[in-house]
């Protein structure tokens, strides 16, 4: 079990309320975790059932923005 937070920022780093995050684990077996909605902080967060070898991909407010292996804090921007 992974517990992963998502920041969302805007072009000047500041933090991006109710912005809509997914997480999805590409493959054979992936599939999309719930939709979250970020905090005051722009903050949402995980409890993904992966092991740190597969690769997620981040969605925010319908753009993919990462798409790597899980860390527990990844910042993202949004345009």
């Amino acid at each position: 079990m992974l517990y992963v937070t998502v920041r969302v920022v805007d072009p000047s780093g500041r933090p991006k309320e109710y912005s809509r995050v997914s997480v999805k684990t590409p493959g054979f077996l992936g599939g999309w975790m719930a939709e979250v909605r970020t905090d005051a902080d722009g903050e949402a967060e995980f409890e993904l059932n992966i092991g740190a070898s597969d690769r997620i991909e981040v969605y925010a407010d319908g753009q993919i923005l990462y798409e790597d292996y899980p860390k527990s804090r990844i910042t993202v921007t949004v345009r």
